[in-house]
């Protein structure tokens, strides 16, 4: 068995480019599914941060009852 640089390089050229293609577009799909999925993470979670933040309007509120004795 024969390791030299050139057997090496014989053994890549014999790949076909379609597979090449295909493991190139695999892995660039990986890659953008990952930054999809952390970009939705982070997004989620700026978005419950900022309503966790926010003042309650007065419909949110609950209503103000008064009591009134008879005299």
């Amino acid at each position: 068995m024969d390791l030299s640089f050139s057997n090496a390089a014989k053994r890549w050229t014999q790949i076909p480019p379609f597979h090449v293609f295909l493991v190139i577009v695999s892995i660039i799909f990986i890659t953008a599914s990952i930054v999809v999925a952390i970009c939705l993470y982070l997004r989620i979670l700026y978005v419950n941060r900022r309503n966790s933040r926010t003042i309650p309007t007065v419909s949110q509120q609950t209503p103000l009852t008064i009591t009134v004795d008879e005299v």
